[in-house]
């Protein structure tokens, strides 16, 4: 939370950023084996961080020192912003952005000055501009905003909640929910697959496991422990 303590990260994101650019390094080495030849791939989790975010050239740009508070660490108005039913993502970083927001906002004339088109500007002159950007926020819903902001070719969505997600339209045309037969829960929908092929090679098949169930072919068929083992870790309560 801003003001907050530091907090560690869930599931060690420097690990699966590392591990993004890691592929994009070998699909760069496949496409180039042809003319230099195969290539020692090195990825360093601390030079993924130092390139990952916008922080050094938010600080290059307007003096931005980036810390956790929300859009204030982004020049405006890029950022997250509180929407009258939730909240809201924006990117605005060209000058072709920066003229879409403009046609987004209605073309205020507090913002026709071209010097607005730079973000250096924008950096140094940022709390007229969040003002503005935040009461222009708070009158419209995050859809209605993103859906506009589209339109005018600048990159936005929604912060979608998980129930936001369940129920957007996308997902479910894409057929990402797939219904499956629980013992206990009964019919459900659960998450499928995150790509579509041209020759389905995924299926649902079974339901998730209730605890404890495949024990016996865990224990004593893949990891070979004696019948006796498993039951003494049983009444102890270890399994």
């Amino acid at each position: 939370e801003p003001g907050g303590p530091p907090v560690t990260g869930p599931g060690k994101q420097v690990y699966d950023l590392a591990g993004v650019y890691a592929a994009l390094s070998i699909m760069i080495a496949i496409v180039n084996r042809p003319a230099v030849g195969g290539q020692a791939i090195d990825i360093s989790a601390f030079d993924v961080l130092a390139s990952h975010g916008n922080s050094m050239y938010r600080y290059a740009l307007a003096g931005v020192v980036s810390s956790r508070s929300g859009h204030q660490s982004a020049i405006p108005p890029s950022g997250t912003w509180h929407c009258a039913d939730g909240d809201l993502e924006m990117q605005a970083w060209t000058p072709n952005h920066w003229e879409g927001f403009r046609k987004l906002m209605g073309e205020p004339e507090e913002l026709k000055d071209p010097q607005w088109s730079h973000a250096f500007y924008r950096g140094q002159h940022r709390d007229q501009l969040e003002a503005m950007v935040s009461r222009f926020m708070l009158a419209r819903s995050k859809q209605d905003v993103a859906a506009q902001a589209q339109d005018c070719h600048v990159p936005a969505g929604p912060v979608n909640t998980l129930a936001d997600f369940v129920g957007d339209p996308q997902p479910r045309s894409r057929g990402f929910f797939v219904e499956t037969a629980h013992p206990v829960l009964g019919t459900l929908e659960v998450p499928g697959a995150p790509y579509l092929l041209s020759r389905p090679a995924w299926a649902l098949r079974t339901p998730a496991p209730e605890l404890g169930q495949h024990n016996e072919a865990v224990y004593l068929g893949e990891l070979g422990y004696p019948a006796g083992t498993l039951q003494a870790w049983q009444r102890e309560g270890i399994v």
